[in-house]
């Protein structure tokens, strides 16, 4: 795939990552998908795409509205696409749920293989601990 195509499939991806629905999102991966987020919450570590899914329904009951993730910034080289963003939302409780992230992405034959994720593991403590 093109360093364009490539960084199309990252943003499809974050797009149906927090706006649902999971199945969607887990498509675009291959079978043997990892995904890693940094820190020491509940959902930091390396998952599989069985555990991705559930993460990801889990993330959707945490929110009245879905995660509004925008997209600042790319950097995309070969198989690989850097991606800066932040979110908002508003969760169950009312706080307020704004983040920043760096999302760096491995892709081979069309798909994503790796996808690790960087965020201020600070403010999902405070918000949701």
């Amino acid at each position: 795939m093109s360093i364009e195509e490539n960084k199309q499939l990252a943003a499809t991806f974050l797009r149906l990552f927090s706006e649902g629905p999971a199945d969607e999102a887990l498509a675009l991966t291959t079978e043997d998908f990892r995904y890693w987020v940094t820190g020491d919450l509940p959902m930091s570590g390396t998952h599989d795409k069985a555990t991705v899914a559930q993460l990801l329904q889990g993330m959707a009951g945490a929110f009245k509205e879905p995660l509004r993730l925008e997209i600042l910034d790319y950097t995309a080289e070969g198989d690989r696409v850097a991606v800066e963003a932040r979110s908002t939302a508003k969760t169950l409780s009312g706080k307020s749920f704004n983040n920043v992230y760096h999302f760096l992405f491995k892709m081979r034959d069309g798909k994503i293989e790796r996808l690790h994720e960087y965020m201020d593991t600070k403010h999902v403590a405070e918000v949701f601990g």
